[in-house]
This record gives structure tokens, C-alpha cells and sequence, in this order.
């Protein structure tokens, strides 16, 4: 499975568009959905805020394109800030990771790590625990 999550913020918001290509058709958001994680590559962190809820039976399109807007209401944990901007902060400090779940792999069936925009305005990204992470404008994770 690949995909991006590609992220832009104003004051109080974020929002996201979140594609996935699922050439094995896996029931995705199936166990648990898709979620915003603070942590760093190695860190399995909590969800900060809930991209995608749990989907009863799941999803098994080819394509999938899920997007959002994310406010304060939406900020699960506050370990890596109690707001939405406390948490775009996390997301744009590289602090923070997307994990897409699968009934097949309930603790996630792939994980992208956010990186860290440059002076330049480009991003610079490390990668997570599985996928290939690339840049495009904005903030972007492929996962």
C-alpha cells in the first residue's frame, strides 16, 4: 500500500487529504482507522487526532481519498499539545508520524513519518517504519 497525507494549517485549523493506493485490496480503516501519532521514526506515540474512524468492514477500493479538517475538538491526546496549532506545531517540528490500519494488521498496515520543511520552503523527510516518503508542496507523508 502507498499513499500521501498531505497537510496545510491556518491559526485553529488542519486540514488534510489523505490517498491511498491499496493494490492488494486490504480492508483498510477496517481495525482502527487512520491517525495523526506524535513520535519520531522510532517512537510509537500516541493518536493525537483521529484522521479516519474505525470503518465497519472496511475499505477495499483501489483508491481511496479521505480528507478533513481538523479543529481543537478534534485533539485526542495532549501529550504533544492540547490544541490544534500545539499539534500542527508537532507536525511541522517533524515530531509527528500517519498510520493507516487494516483488519489484517490491526496495529497498522503502513506508517509515513511528517518531515520537516526547509528556509528553502521545501520539505525535508525522514523515513518511517514502513513506506516511501517523498515531497511535494505543503507538508507531505507517503505512507
Amino acid at each position: 500500500m502507498t499513499g500521501t497525507a498531505t497537510f496545510a494549517n491556518a491559526t485553529g485549523f488542519l486540514n488534510f487529504e489523505l490517498k491511498l493506493i491499496n493494490r492488494l485490496q486490504r480492508e483498510i480503516f477496517g481495525a482502527a482507522g487512520g491517525h495523526i501519532h506524535c513520535g519520531g521514526p522510532d517512537v510509537e506515540g500516541a493518536v493525537t487526532t483521529i484522521l479516519v474512524a474505525e470503518l465497519r468492514g472496511g475499505n477495499d477500493a483501489m483508491s481511496v481519498t479521505e480528507t478533513g479538517l481538523l479543529t481543537d475538538a478534534d485533539v485526542i491526546d495532549v501529550g504533544y499539545g492540547a490544541t490544534i496549532d500545539e499539534v500542527t506545531a508537532s507536525v511541522f517540528e517533524g515530531a509527528a508520524y500517519v498510520n493507516v490500519h487494516s483488519t489484517d494488521f490491526v496495529s497498522g498496515v503502513t506508517r509515513g513519518q511528517v518531515g520537516v520543511p526547509t528556509t528553502s520552503g521545501s520539505i525535508a523527510l525522514t523515513p518511517g517504519a514502513l513506506g516511501v516518503i517523498s515531497s511535494l508542496v505543503a507538508l507531505l507523508v507517503t505512507i
